[in-house]
């Protein structure tokens, strides 16, 4: 199987010439079908921070609050129409990092106010229901958020074992409802706009913020619109993203039965979207979580990828702390991946 989570780029740092010369997952030739069920997991909003906020205003308290985390982690901001497969990507970065190939250990935290009391923690308890679903060879099923619908922070530690020489790092992944993203592309040609609760998150200053679109081949045509409109989106509220490296996955990309390479696929499906990724620091690659089947109308993992989640990790460790986290030699096999860009 190529590997390219080899450090051996043109450019000596992880990053190469094009899309897809970074350290990636990999595209299995043998894997089966994955993806979202389309049903899902309610999960309250609790009463933690993004429960009911103060009359100062939803927005203003939001940014107040992340203004005081901004040390404490490392945001991961993922992008896509509904039913896409983000709480996929989520849960299968949290197992790979939860077992011994991750190398590590993996415990969850809590960003939490000053003044604020007890209670369950929507995050730690979507962690929970994710763990034990691979626990139980259960299909990790899509999350839906219920209450005032505020973004469900997933906290996460990860301490690389002593012989790995890597620095232990925090990251929380924003759990959004699709529906709610699309609202900021509007069908009539007009300006769309997100929710204040997930505008907050564009205009805290200095935070570390990490975007990854989330696509799946039967959906990219219509995708192409929607990613653009949320690149220019962000763009126009800060300048500063103008510069912030982008990571583009197609899940469920073991199903494809075409003969491009992701990067073709996007380029050919998804026009606009490409436009703007086709530059050294943004990457594009397939996802999948692995084999899934299905018995009594309901989807079970009958066997877990961890090269997929293991290059995403790779990609995150590396955007936030400018070295990658794995480093694996082999740069026959990994020029054989890249050969179309060379």
């Amino acid at each position: 199987m190529i590997n390219p989570l080899v450090q051996n780029s043109p450019d000596g740092d992880g990053r190469g010439r094009n899309p897809e010369s970074r350290p990636l997952p990999p595209i299995p030739v043998d894997a089966e079908a994955n993806f979202l069920s389309t049903e899902g997991e309610h999960v309250g909003t609790g009463d933690s921070h993004y429960g009911e906020l103060a009359s100062e205003g939803r927005e203003a308290q939001q940014v107040r609050f992340l203004q005081t985390k901004i040390k404490e982690s490392n945001f991961v901001f993922l992008f896509g129409g509904a039913q896409r497969g983000k709480t996929v990507v989520t849960s299968s970065i949290i197992n790979f990092l939860s077992s011994v190939e991750a190398g590590g250990k993996l415990t969850p935290f809590r960003l939490k106010r000053g003044n604020e009391a007890g209670g369950d923690d929507p995050g730690r308890v979507l962690f929970n229901k994710i763990r034990r679903a691979f626990a139980e060879q259960r299909f990790p099923l899509r999350t839906t958020l219920v209450g005032d619908k505020e973004p469900i922070y997933v906290n996460v530690r990860f301490a690389p074992s002593p012989k790995m020489d890597a620095d232990p790092i925090s990251m929380t992944f924003l759990e959004m409802p699709g529906e709610d993203l699309e609202k900021v592309d509007t069908p009539d040609g007009g300006y769309g706009e997100l929710p204040s609760r997930i505008n907050a998150f564009f205009k805290v200053k200095d935070i570390k913020l990490a975007f990854i679109l989330v696509t799946e081949p039967a959906t990219a045509f219509e995708d192409d619109q929607l990613m653009a409109s949320f690149i220019d989106y962000v763009c126009d509220l800060d300048s500063r993203f103008e510069t912030s490296r982008l990571l583009l996955l197609v899940t469920k990309w073991d199903r494809y039965e075409g003969e491009l390479s992701v990067s073709e696929f996007v380029a050919e499906n998804m026009r606009l979207t490409f436009a703007k990724l086709h530059e050294p620091r943004h990457s594009i690659a397939g996802f999948s979580i692995g084999e899934v089947v299905t018995m009594d109308k309901q989807p079970f993992l009958k066997s877990f990828n961890p090269d997929y989640a293991k290059g995403v990790v790779n990609w995150l460790y590396t955007e936030f702390t400018g070295k990658p986290l794995y480093r694996l030699g082999g740069f026959e096999r990994f020029s054989k991946f890249i050969k179309r860009w060379l």
